[in-house]
């Protein structure tokens, strides 16, 4: 999403965009106290053009089929876009976190097409190249993006993958054959501070024009006689600065946001000012080139959580008011759009330009590469509060009626370590007694591989909320939760351990309610009530509100025993 105008060293302006893909602000995490959590960010890079008309190519699938007929919410997003980033809460972009499975995209664009015609992804190479096929299996039109960065061979990857899916197809159902992608975007933002970059936020906006137009020139050339159209996505202020840009791309892709506008502007504006905006830069393009130059908007929206920017204010309310009006202008007006966005994204929870985290670097307590004790960020912080639906997969209760409910499917389920590594914002601690040994513990292949050292009284595994420290401990909402489950094996199958959690004002004395499991030499799955664990310690499902040991395993005695586990995750109350 766009991250905003105003960028701020936060650019998840692009969060909008970022959004998802990956593409791009992990590395701007590097605030947070697991720094190596995030390592790297997707690039993209350029193309070189052949001449072409920017009169107004035929329209591509993904922004065809407008009927301004429809102008209610749900008819219009039928007929138009979505952002999609597919990370779910505990995932992001960038290596060691977890990216979703093939099944979980899938899912996922099932979901989507059962509310959109079209989906925006912001990424090409890797696991992105998955996206494409998968959605085209389930109707969608796909606009594919290619994200810049400063690392050049990722910027070749990024391009040479979106090359390669563009001339790519797949045969349907029905025996059709079809291709992968509609249209491609070649960068997001990126002659914005707070978009994902060409070269460093100092080049100045002429470099940075430059680099994108070789960059867009290098793609056209590499797609040959392709017909799929070809453009880049900036703030409507960029385009308005660089109008001679626009003879470059096929199409302009235009984000508009209100909410980060300078000065912000309130929501009872905010519909008609993208509007104005959009009509203004229509205008603008006419009187230099002549005729009609097709724009389309590739990222408007509006948070339902987080801070005030001035007379800005999200929420729930807001969120669906700006909604149902831009959407009713829009088909009305025949605007082609891709709405940002269809879930909350955790990982963007710090975007650039949010008062929360300005408020946030400067409280007394808390420096800069830390993180606040209440890391239920999901849906609770700007960054991470765009989406149509929750991160869960569950319509917000504020947009009831406005579009329906598709089935929640596995978004429901919390994930701690699936696929391996942990979840982001988990940790581990490890020990033992008398002798305290840390070093028994590995993960490898998705699975977590638990050697319990011989000769000692007891030993603990604990997956924590952040690193294990002593109080204050932080913690995260597990309260809409009612399982814990997972799958287990022992090693010699007679191994015996303990499973428990701990909330965030639990003494650390061992004396909380813990379930016994013995376990078999074949994995075999382990469903635990989280009701089970009730104590004096811990109500439920009030002491889940502030959980800080997602889950412990505790081994006593002096023999050694190893055990296997793999999937652990919650499972929510029904």
């Amino acid at each position: 999403m766009n991250s905003s105008p105003i960028a701020s060293t936060w650019s998840v302006n692009t969060v909008a965009t970022i959004v998802a893909v990956g593409i791009f602000l992990v590395t701007s995490f590097s605030l947070f106290s697991n720094p190596k959590l995030w390592s790297s960010r997707l690039r993209w890079s350029p193309t070189v053009v052949k001449s072409f008309s920017i009169s107004s190519p035929p329209p591509s699938k993904d922004t065809t089929g407008h009927d301004d007929t429809h102008s209610s919410p749900k008819e219009c997003l039928l007929n138009n876009g979505l952002a999609y980033g597919p990370f779910r809460d505990g995932e992001g972009p960038g290596n060691p976190l977890p990216f979703p499975t093939r099944y979980q995209i899938d899912e996922d664009l099932g979901f989507i097409s059962t509310i959109a015609k079209n989906i925006r992804i912001y990424g090409s190479s890797g696991k992105y190249a998955d996206i494409p096929g998968l959605a085209k299996r389930h109707g969608l039109g796909v606009m594919l993006g290619i994200s810049l960065g400063e690392d050049q061979n990722a910027n070749e990857e990024e391009i040479n993958a979106a090359v390669e899916l563009a001339h790519d197809q797949i045969t349907l159902a029905d025996g059709k054959k079809v291709g992968l992608v509609d249209s491609i975007i070649v960068g997001n933002e990126t002659l914005s501070n707070s978009g994902n970059q060409t070269s460093t936020g100092s080049r100045d906006a002429r470099s940075k024009v430059k680099d994108l137009v070789s960059r867009i020139r290098e793609v056209k050339e590499k797609l040959g006689r392709s017909k799929i159209p070809v453009s880049t996505a900036q703030i409507a202020s960029d385009w308005e600065s660089n109008l001679d840009l626009a003879k470059e791309v096929d199409f302009v892709t235009a984000h508009f946001y209100p909410f980060w506008d300078s000065p912000p502007v309130p929501v009872e504006r905010g519909a008609a000012t993208v509007l104005t905006d959009y009509r203004k830069l229509k205008g603008d393009l006419r009187a230099k080139y002549g005729h009609d130059v097709r724009v389309v908007i590739g990222e408007t929206g509006w948070p339902s959580g987080g801070g005030p920017r001035s007379e800005a204010v999200p929420s729930p309310e807001n969120q669906r008011k700006f909604l149902e009006e831009f959407m009713k202008l829009a088909c009305e007006n025949s605007i082609e759009f891709y709405y940002f966005e269809a879930f909350d994204e955790e990982w963007k929870w710090a975007e650039g330009g949010s008062e929360e985290w300005q408020r946030l670097q400067g409280h007394p307590k808390l420096r800069s590469s830390e993180l606040p004790e209440d890391r239920t960020f999901s849906g609770k912080w700007i960054g991470s509060s765009w989406g149509i639906f929750q991160s869960n997969g569950m319509l917000k209760p504020k947009l009831l009626g406005v579009f329906d409910q598709p089935a929640q499917g596995s978004r429901a389920n919390r994930d701690i370590f699936d696929q391996g590594p942990l979840s982001a914002y988990y940790d581990m601690g490890v020990d033992s007694w008398p002798e305290h040994k840390h070093d028994w513990v590995a993960g490898d292949g998705g699975e977590m591989r638990m050697a319990y050292p011989n000769g000692q009284q007891a030993g603990a595994v604990f997956v924590t909320v952040g690193k294990p420290t002593q109080s204050p401990r932080p913690w995260k909402d597990f309260s809409d939760f009612e399982m814990l489950s997972m799958e287990l094996r022992g090693e010699s199958g007679e191994e015996r351990v303990e499973i428990g959690v701990k909330n965030r004002s639990d003494p650390d004395n061992g004396n909380e309610k813990r379930i016994v499991e013995r376990l078999t030499k074949d994995y075999r799955p382990y469903r635990i009530r989280l009701d089970d664990l009730r104590s004096g310690h811990l109500r439920i499902p009030e002491g889940l509100k502030q959980l800080n040991t997602v889950v412990e395993f505790v081994f006593q005695g002096p023999r050694a025993e190893t055990i296997y586990a793999r999937n652990i995750r919650y499972e929510p109350r029904h």
